[in-house]
């Protein structure tokens, strides 16, 4: 039996993994859950899993019977005794958890994000110094490129290729972007997410994010790396080799099957979930991103190349810029403007430790918010 802490489990990603402790209660045993202010879902979990550690930390002095109450994340991720951590946090705060418990050798299930993009230079160099630690993907286009290498050898591949839904806007002019609504943006057509990664698909941000993600975790250079759009969400994303080939991960769309991958990595469990009917699909669509219309995409693009600290400030700058939008204190279009006007200014590093990476996310949305208060 593997024991499981679930960071975030009260969000998306964290009550979908617990789906899946739920399918195999003899395979996985939580010991450790945590959310930012969902008490009353966290008390639920709690309840039903038998959780003996959680952690509050939008709530302070939170008293929760029959469990240990840590104040932090990093709390767990250092005193709790697991054997797979699953980050499902949002923003920069997955980033120390996930550093922690690679130094502790353990197994990192992330679907943060934010931790490569702002830290990835960290996150590598713990890997190196901690064997015994590995790192998996639960994001669906990372973990498509992960079972798509399978036993191949990293030197053989020719591209990566991230597939994109295109989101609600996919076929909107410039005019028509300019008059769209907060509740326009979070209809997303093939995916149940959080309100700021739904977001983020909507401007493609999202997809630029994943790309730095994808450099980090299979060594490729931002050039090696393909974006298409695929309004079907049918293939997660596709690996190019040498000779010609490419190998493609596909399945109807469903977090629950890359988290559970990751989970009982090497074997595949039965997940419960359709198998794809290809005479019911009937055709797959495929176009090249218009950088135009989504100039989000090209600036994370133009940030991926230049490296350094600059990930860190414009991953900062967008989610301020998000938080902002879904407060309706900013227009649609208005995000694009803000993150570009911060990235422009700011004078990029490429060698960092993880003290500037926390001022530089802490900095950039202070300096972003003091315009709006």
């Amino acid at each position: 039996m593997m024991n499981i802490a679930i960071l975030g489990s009260t969000g998306s990603i964290g009550t979908q993994t617990l789906n899946i402790c739920r399918r195999y209660p003899d395979l996985y045993k939580v010991v450790a859950l945590s959310t930012y202010r969902s008490v009353d879902l966290l008390t639920t979990q709690i309840a039903e899993f038998n959780v003996p550690a959680v952690a509050v930390t939008g709530i302070e002095g939170t008293n929760l019977s029959n469990c240990t109450v840590y104040s932090t994340n990093i709390d767990i991720a250092r005193e709790v005794d697991y054997d797979i951590l699953v980050v499902a946090l949002t923003g920069i705060h997955g980033l120390m958890p996930t550093i922690e418990a690679i130094k502790r050798g353990k197994r990192v299930a992330l679907a943060n994000k934010e931790t490569l993009v702002s830290g990835g230079k960290l996150v590598k160099e713990a890997l190196a110094l901690n064997p015994t630690a590995s790192l998996l993907p639960l994001d669906s286009e990372h973990s498509a490129i992960w079972q798509s290498i399978s036993q191949n050898d990293v030197r053989d591949i020719s591209r990566l290729i991230l597939t994109a839904s295109g989101g609600p806007f996919r076929e909107y002019t410039l005019d028509q972007l300019a008059q769209v609504t907060l509740e326009d943006s979070l209809k997303h057509p093939n995916w149940n997410m959080g309100a700021k990664i739904t977001v983020d698909c909507s401007t493609l941000m999202n997809k630029g994010l994943e790309l730095m993600e994808a450099m980090w975790l299979f060594d490729m250079t931002e050039d090696k790396i393909d974006i298409v759009i695929h309004p079907e969400s049918i293939i997660h994303s596709m690996v190019a080799y040498n000779d010609g080939a490419v190998i493609a991960q596909m399945a109807n769309p469903s977090m629950e099957l890359p988290i559970q991958y990751a989970l009982t990595y090497p074997r595949r469990e039965y997940a419960g979930l359709k198998s794809l009917d290809f005479s019911e699909i009937g055709s797959l669509h495929f176009f090249k991103p218009d950088y135009d219309r989504f100039p989000c995409l090209r600036l994370a693009r133009d940030v991926a190349r230049e490296g350094g600290i600059l990930p860190a400030v414009l991953n900062s700058a967008n989610t301020t810029a998000v938080g902002l939008y879904l407060e309706k204190k900013i227009g649609y279009l208005d995000i694009y403007r803000i993150v570009l006007d911060v990235v422009e200014h700011y004078h990029n590093v490429q060698d960092y430790t993880l003290t500037q990476v926390l001022e530089v996310d802490s900095q950039v949305s202070m300096q972003i918010l003091a315009d709006f208060n």
